[in-house]
Formats: structure tokens, C-alpha cells, sequence
């Protein structure tokens, strides 16, 4: 395709990034034809905020814990940007597991804290970023900051 515009080829090369067909080759094609295209491509593209996304099912139903690791799914909703959007999903995440020893506790404190593999997901709409995280806290990590807490009474976890 013969595009001239920077604006518009990022649009096209954004449109088959997000539909998996960025290895699909379009043929070389000139005026009218191009002009219907760009057209197409661009009124899909502007419908994508439109879809219904199917959500990983560990985000409605996260791992439960086990005798090993604490389990908990933060998200952040309506972000500028995609990093921003997992950061503060993952410190939605860290609060989470932080209640889970005390009200008192902050995040900062706790240690092993992971993302799993393969468990992150984003939700982009009208140039916003929504994203979900589930991260794993060894169960091992978390005893020893309530040991820390139940042997002295002044700490501040």
C-alpha cells in the first residue's frame, strides 16, 4: 500500500497490530482504492473502543491461596498509559495482600511479592488504559511479617 501520510500509515500499522494481522501483506494499491482502504481501516479503528473484550477468567475467578502462596488481583481503570495503568494495578495488588497482615501495613514492606506469568491483561478505549495484574506473596513472607509484628508491640508494619 502506497500511503504517504505518517499519521495515517500508524494508523493502519496500529489497526493490524491490535487484529494479530501484522503479518498479512496488503497489495500495492494507488488512489481511489487506497483512499477506500485507508477509509475502511480507519472507521474499524475508530470502532475498537466499541468492542467487548473477553476478560481472562483469572480475573473474575483469581487463584485461590494455598499452603505456599497468597493470591490477589489488582487492576487500575482509565490510565494515560498502558505502564501507568500496570504500575498502579500492581500497587492495587500490593495494598491488597498489605490488609491482609493488618490495616497499618503498608505495601512498601513486602517482600517476594510476583506478577505471574502470563497474568496481565489491558484494556485499551479512547486512548485509556485499564489493566488487571494477579500477583503471588509467599505464604513464608507473609509469616514472617506478622511474626515481626506479634513480637514487638510497637511495629509498625
Amino acid at each position: 500500500m502506497n500511503i504517504k501520510s505518517e499519521k495515517t500509515r500508524a494508523l493502519c500499522a496500529r489497526f493490524l497490530e491490535t487484529r494479530n494481522l501484522i503479518h498479512v501483506r496488503l497489495p500495492r494499491m494507488q488512489g481511489v482504492a487506497a483512499i477506500a482502504v485507508l477509509a475502511g481501516l480507519a472507521l474499524l479503528a475508530s470502532c475498537r473502543s466499541h468492542t467487548v473484550h473477553n476478560k481472562p477468567p483469572w480475573i473474575g475467578q483469581p487463584k485461590g491461596n494455598d499452603s505456599v502462596y497468597v493470591y490477589a488481583v489488582g487492576n487500575a481503570l482509565n490510565r494515560a498509559s498502558a505502564a501507568a495503568a500496570r504500575e498502579a494495578a500492581h500497587q492495587d495488588a500490593l495494598r491488597q495482600l498489605a490488609a491482609q497482615v493488618s490495616p497499618d501495613t503498608k505495601s512498601a514492606r513486602l517482600r517476594g511479592v510476583e506478577i505471574l506469568p502470563g497474568c496481565v491483561y489491558y484494556d485499551e478505549h479512547d486512548d485509556r488504559f485499564d489493566c488487571w495484574v494477579q500477583v503471588s506473596w509467599p505464604v513464608a513472607e507473609k509469616n514472617k511479617l506478622i511474626g515481626q509484628s506479634d513480637r514487638r508491640p510497637d511495629f509498625r508494619p
